[in-house]
């Protein structure tokens, strides 16, 4: 997993690691650079200088130098000039030195185990911030759990408690006291290899320090013990034979891409799980980037904790489906016993995916898996559809019913094998436990595969109805082991009436599945094609098997034979009606029915054949381009074949015009344009279709304003810009500024939804061309153009990543959002409660960025939904906080509600007032300062049982009865009668707040509520 794009690759061993506690970051001089201290080398050529002294020839490495040195011009005094040379500046950069302390405080004790070479004042300074110990050589801490909570500084350091520097580790001397005679340095690294897992920062491989460590730690090596570390891309190959995982990244701008992983990751770690539920948030709540950003890895493994996963199924509004192509495959087929961390992730994930059921990618995603979806998954898709409020068309409810029904996953299916041994079975031993296996194989089930038409005409899957036979071979070895009704005449017998009604069933299920909507099909957003239904060779085995098994019964039993027949006449499907014509004809022929694959002449077959490539190729050649409609099955039968898309478009290239103004084949190739790599689409080939596809759409119409009720990510010209983006941000290294002249006809047409895709990018692509994006498209956003500004600020909300340049230059429209509900109609709700969650995140995040005043108005403006939306986003980060809570209410959110919640009565809401109610409630020692801030914002709900339930759970009616009683007065309504879950809890709390105080029992406000409960002493 990355956390920056030119950073390193994070291991998931060394991931789990750090997880369980067990990583201890082991931190070099590489570190202190952005402090600007100089490195080991360095520092020893400064002070050669100083003393005006040349290196003896034959003397390479630095500490033989140092003690050259001192002894020639005596260690005190050189010392003193080494520490001189080491002191921090007053503005010195300590951001990475404390993110790597806040990386190495584990989650579980709260300790912190670091271990550095560094001799600099840059921990200690920043460690006497946050609370951590330091210990210096020759004085070090045991390396274990439980004994081990410190920064240990492995090399001394400077600083009042070695004045003289006479314990610091610099030359040859020291480094053989420290590894050798004395060996205290020794000691903790072998034990600390014995109990921890580590990994190198801020080292090379010709380091003198990494030297002496690897040297001395062969053996320790050889017991599995597990190392990493952080390096440059040439350094990889001499890491791995020191035993060592290298972790390789860019080094460029001055290892820009080390620190900014190292912050990023400590920023994430440091909030515990509300710093995975805020990266998820941030990312997961919006499109997933360019195939290859490093935030896909992050939401990845943000999904992967359980409390996160769980939390990001409850976002609103839904995190978009197209994430379903980042998630492991897994989630939807495996399902661990239990409630291990793993399952209750993924039954997370899968609670969102449910939220999906009417995207057509989630089905899509779901056809492509190789195995069978998990039994909870199929009940969860039951469970919703049991839900009649969900808002599902008429014919993707029909999908998910069949989906999730056994008729789709009837349990064990066989394989032609399997087939194989149940006709040998069923030949040497006919039994009773050989015919239920029969009938088993002989049952008819829904059959899905994703359709090659899917996002073109928008079919959804190809459905047939197949037997669970093994596939079209285990179908022809059943046909022919019972070719003869009177060779194999007792077997036929005895599956007569059963073998009818499997084929009833599979008539009925095929009527299901082709079943026409009430509803035109083209209105219908979703369909599904079963292009041989009733006339798939499976089908045509049981019409088969019927007349030789009704056959078989009529040479012995001419009355079963005769009821057999009677049922088939009573029977609607005409399959059944030739059946019974062929039944009263006394020498009829197998021969009259279709041999097995045939179409009945009575019922035509409606699947056209695919035209091959090579022929339409061939025909091209000779300028004749055939039909769009022949080349766009063609398209569409690439989309799952790289090579043979490639092929495809480059024949497309200089294709005639009607087939590129074609939607269906110019949805395809956007398809294949966005998915294909750059290998098989080379530029020479991407390109000139884009812009040709582009320029059609341009041309198409000239619509006039947008409304703001539509919706352009319907369009293809909106999907168009998506995959020109797609290309461009994929680059590497990033597209230069005059890439994004590209996009300029976009710009100058009137086509409305390229425009909301390029918005939607708006910072990575002012990342790439500040100036552009500032001249070009940050003009979009004022509201000079009302019904525009709304549009687009649909589609793009600012985040605390959002550069702050260009927050500068968008933040006075971002505002004007909350005002302008009128103009935003209908979507309104959707778009300030939008906004108003990004309003938080930055307030939160990025307090500087926005004044009180600002906020406040924003709140004001924005109408109920945003303060809704808004006072949501800060009771889920008090809930993830944990203990943490009680110093961010003090220092960020208590101050946020005084200075910028709206005061006056107007803005204050059942549902705001509930969500703050609930957030005070995760406070501890800061419950009662909180209850007084909130209370002034508060106004009864009718649903207060959240707060009762949480003031129950945290036990604040016994610690905090006065609190509690007035946030309950503030909360709880006092009109009509409570249901019986807020009534049963209101009382508890009332009881526990009796039994700490007998005078807040005579309080009105516990009286009210005693009252409005029905008493409390009631049983």
């Amino acid at each position: 997993m990355r956390w920056h794009a030119d950073g390193p690759d994070l291991p998931d061993d060394l991931l789990k690691e750090h997880a369980d506690g067990r990583l201890v970051f082991f931190v070099g001089a590489g570190v202190s650079r952005r402090a600007r201290l100089p490195d080991f080398g360095k520092l020893v050529r400064k002070l050669y200088r100083d003393f005006g002294a040349k290196k003896p020839r034959g003397i390479v490495s630095s500490d033989q130098a140092l003690f050259h040195l001192e002894s020639a011009y005596g260690a005190r005094e050189v010392r003193r000039h080494l520490q001189a040379k080491l002191a921090l500046g007053e503005n010195a950069d300590t951001a990475t030195h404390l993110a790597l302390i806040r990386l190495a405080r584990t989650q579980f004790d709260g300790e912190v185990r670091l271990v550095t070479t560094n001799v600099d004042q840059a921990f200690v300074r920043v460690a006497e911030t946050e609370d951590v110990a330091c210990d210096f050589a020759p004085k070090l801490p045991i390396p274990r759990r439980g004994e081990w909570r410190s920064i240990v500084h492995l090399h001394g350091g400077v600083g009042d408690h070695d004045p003289s520097g006479q314990s610091l580790v610099f030359t040859s001397a020291d480094f053989g006291r420290a590894y050798l005679s004395d060996a205290w340095a020794s000691r903790l690294i072998t034990e600390m290899f014995r109990n921890f897992a580590v990994v190198f920062v801020g080292y090379s491989v010709n380091d003198p320090i990494m030297r002496y460590f690897i040297e001395g730690l062969t053996a320790e090596r050889a017991q599995g013990l597990t190392s990493f570390a952080f390096c440059e891309n040439k350094d990889c190959e001499r890491f791995k034979f020191l035993g060592i995982t290298p972790l390789p990244y860019e080094t460029a701008n001055e290892h820009v891409a080390l620190h900014a992983t190292i912050r990023n990751w400590a920023a994430v770690h440091w909030d515990g799980k509300l710093g995975k539920k805020l990266l998820l948030q941030r990312h997961f709540g919006a499109a997933p980037p360019v195939a290859g950003a490093p935030e896909i890895e992050q939401v990845v493994w943000a999904l992967s904790d359980a409390d996160a996963a769980e939390y990001a199924s409850r976002l609103e509004p839904c995190p978009p489906i197209e994430w379903i192509e980042h998630l492991h495959r897994d989630v939807f087929t495996r399902e661990n016993a239990g409630n291990s961390p793993e399952e209750r992730a993924n039954r997370g994930l899968r609670a969102w995916a449910l939220r999906h059921l009417d995207k057509l990618q989630l089905v899509d995603h779901l056809l492509h898996l190789d195995e069978p979806p998990s039994a909870s998954f199929l009940a969860g898709v039951r469970s919703k559809l049991a839900n009649p409020d969900q808002p599902l068309s008429m014919q993707i409810r029909k999908f998910w019913e069949l989906y999730s029904s056994a008729a789709a996953w009837p349990g064990r299916v066989l394989r032609y094998g399997d087939t194989s041994a149940l006709v040998g079975r069923a030949l040497e031993e006919w039994n009773a436990a050989v015919k239920i296996d029969l009938l088993f194989a002989l049952t008819p089930r829904a059959s899905f595969r994703p359709s090659w038409r899917f996002l073109n005409n928008r079919d959804v899957a190809d459905i047939t109805v197949e037997l669970n036979v093994g596939g079209r071979e285990g179908c022809d070895l059943l046909d022919s082991a019972f070719g003869s009704s009177l060779g194999h005449a007792q077997i036929l017998r005895d599956v007569a009436e059963e073998v009818t009604q499997l084929l009833r069933a599979a008539m009925e299920l095929g009527q299901f599945i082709d079943g026409k909507p009430p509803v035109a099909h083209d209105l219908d957003p979703f369909s599904f094609v079963s292009p041989d239904l009733y006339f798939h060779d499976q089908r045509a085995l049981l019409e088969r098997l019927a007349l030789k098994s009704w056959r078989a019964v009529a040479s012995t039993a001419p009355e079963r034979a005769a009821l057999i027949a009677e049922g088939w006449r009573q029977l609607d499907f005409p399959v059944f009606a030739r059946l019974s014509t062929a039944s009263q004809t006394p020498a009829v022929n197998e021969e009259q029915l279709p041999p097995v694959g045939e179409t009945p002449a009575d019922e035509p077959h409606q699947a056209e054949p695919r035209p091959g490539f090579l022929a339409l190729r061939e025909r091209a050649q000779r300028s004749d381009w055939a039909t769009p409609k022949e080349w766009d099955r063609v398209v569409s039968d690439s989309k799952g074949d790289g090579a043979l898309a490639g092929e495809v478009l480059r024949m497309l290239v200089v294709a005639p015009d009607t087939h590129l103004r074609d939607d269906r084949i110019a949805e395809s190739i956007t398809w294949i344009l966005r998915r294909t790599p750059n290998v098989v689409v080379p530029d020479d080939t991407f390109w000139p279709l884009v812009e040709r596809l582009l320029r059609f759409e341009i041309a198409k119409s000239d619509e006039p304003e947008p409304d703001i009720h539509g919706d352009a990510i319907d369009s293809l010209i909106y999907r168009v810009v998506e995959t020109m983006i797609s290309r461009l941000l994929g680059l590497v290294p990033q597209p230069a500024e005059r890439d994004l002249q590209r996009f300029a006809p976009i710009l100058s047409a009137s086509r409305f939804e390229g425009r909301c895709r390029l918005v939607r990018e708006l910072d990575r692509l002012y990342s790439c061309g500040p100036a552009w994006v500032e001249e070009r498209l940050v003009p979009l956003l004022g509201w000079n153009t009302p019904s525009q500004a709304a549009h687009l600020w649909r589609h793009y909300r600012p985040t605390p990543q959002t550069p702050l340049d260009l927050w500068k230059k968008i933040k006075p429209d971002f505002l004007a959002c909350f005002k302008h509900s009128e103009v935003l109609g209908r979507e309104a709700r959707v778009v300030i409660e939008k906004q108003a969650r990004s309003l938080f995140l930055i307030l939160f995040l990025q307090q500087e960025w926005i004044k009180c005043d600002e906020t406040r108005a924003a709140l004001s403006g924005g109408g109920s939904e945003c303060r809704d939306a808004f006072s949501l986003e800060l009771r889920n980060c008090m809930e993830g906080l944990g203990t943490a809570a009680d110093r961010s209410w003090e220092s960020t959110f208590g101050p946020m509600i005084r200075n910028c919640w709206p005061k006056e009565v107007k803005y204050q809401g059942p549902v705001s007032s509930l969500q703050l109610a609930i957030a005070v409630t995760y406070c501890s020692s800061t419950f009662e300062d909180a209850v007084k801030t909130v209370l002034s914002v508060l106004v009864p709900t009718p649903h207060s049982a959240g707060v009762l339930e949480r003031l129950l759970k945290a036990g604040h009616s016994t610690k905090h009865p006065a609190a509690s009683l007035s946030l309950l007065d503030a909360i709880v309504e006092n009109d009509g009668f409570p249901v019986e879950s807020i009534k049963r809890d209101l009382i508890e709390n009332l009881r526990a707040i009796r039994s700490v105080s007998l005078d807040l029992a005579n309080d009105h406000r516990f009286k009210r509520l005693s009252e409005y409960a029905g008493g409390i002493d009631n049983p």
